[in-house]
């Protein structure tokens, strides 16, 4: 009942089961009707069927309807209509960071099973599928090879966050940049993460290779991190490093062992759907809890109370005045 009045009128019903009130009006008019006596006995009333009516005789009962009405008023005043008002959820974002390695490394086409896209095209495709699919959190970009860069600050403007991880460029192979600083990034990191006011921060550090340049331990970041609240996931991506011997597998300890630090997880992405799978279950460790709808509710049994006491006025001075019974 209460969703089709509220579909069709507006409003609910606090109280319903007042309503059930209305029963008693039909009982209460017999009884009435039944305990009144006429003012005069006459023999026979036929005698006054020829004679012309009245517009008081039309509008006697009028009184009587409008008593009728105010009750009705005042049962459904009492039933409490209200209208409901949804309120709206304040979502709060979390904060992320993050971090892709940018060595020339990043240039092998092992993780796509036809040979043709590289290992930072395959990030940055799903990367962007990732940001895409967090619409309330503030993310920003770090690229790190030898040293970390700030491509893009903490935002929520994802649009320009996207444009920022589609420039992205490897660094040329063999320069003096070309190394794997995860210390310095991860430290670079959780210096931009610590003055964060979300209530959840997170940096998620993508690289494939080992630490080589050994300015900042990566275990020491990673305890650095943990003293900000940060948590740290890393992903070390890629099948392995082609050799002479054949492919020789990366060893990701060290990134085990920053995740493990830093209380979050360490993720192996050999291939392109690993790396889906991989951004997919961060995107759900990540997710904000969100409490059941609330409501806001308004009394309106002003609305028909009022118009109530209007008909009750008025049929008792209709009743007082010009429908006054003479004995």
């Amino acid at each position: 009942m209460n969703e089709w009045l509220e579909k069709s009128f507006g409003f609910l019903l606090a109280d319903p089961w007042m309503l059930l009130f209305i029963l008693l009006i039909p009982p209460a008019l017999w009884w009435r009707s039944r305990r009144r006596e006429p003012a005069a006995l006459v023999g026979n009333g036929a005698m006054f069927a020829s004679l012309p009516g009245t517009w008081r005789v039309t509008f006697a009962p009028l009184p009587r309807i409008l008593q009728i009405g105010s009750i009705l008023c005042a049962i459904f005043a009492l039933a409490r209509p209200v209208v409901r008002e949804r309120v709206p959820l304040k979502t709060e974002g979390i904060d992320i960071l993050l971090c892709i390695d940018l060595s020339s490394s990043m240039q092998a086409t092992d993780m796509d099973e036809n040979g043709q896209l590289s290992r930072l095209d395959l990030v940055k495709a799903k990367a962007r599928n990732f940001v895409e699919a967090r619409v309330n959190d503030r993310i920003g970009l770090l690229t790190f090879a030898a040293f970390p860069e700030l491509r893009c600050p903490l935002t929520l403007d994802h649009d320009a966050l996207l444009r920022f991880i589609r420039d992205t460029e490897l660094v040329k192979r063999g320069s003096e940049f070309d190394r794997t600083g995860i210390g310095l990034a991860l430290a670079r990191g959780s210096q931009i993460m610590k003055n964060s006011e979300s209530r959840s921060r997170v940096v998620v550090l993508l690289t494939d290779g080992q630490e080589n340049v050994r300015e900042i331990e990566p275990v020491e970041a990673a305890r650095l991190a943990k003293q900000f609240n940060i948590r740290v996931y890393t992903i070390g991506a890629g099948r392995g490093d082609e050799t002479f011997f054949g492919m020789q597998p990366i060893d990701f300890g060290e990134l085990k062992e920053v995740a493990r630090e830093a209380d979050g997880k360490f993720f192996l992405a050999r291939d392109a759907g690993a790396l889906d799978e991989t951004y997919k279950a961060i995107d759900a460790l990540e997710k904000v809890q969100l409490s059941d709808p609330r409501y806001r509710y308004e009394e309106k049994f002003q609305w028909i109370f009022a118009p109530g006491i209007a008909c009750f006025a008025l049929a008792l001075a209709l009743r007082w005045t010009l429908f006054a019974a003479t004995p």
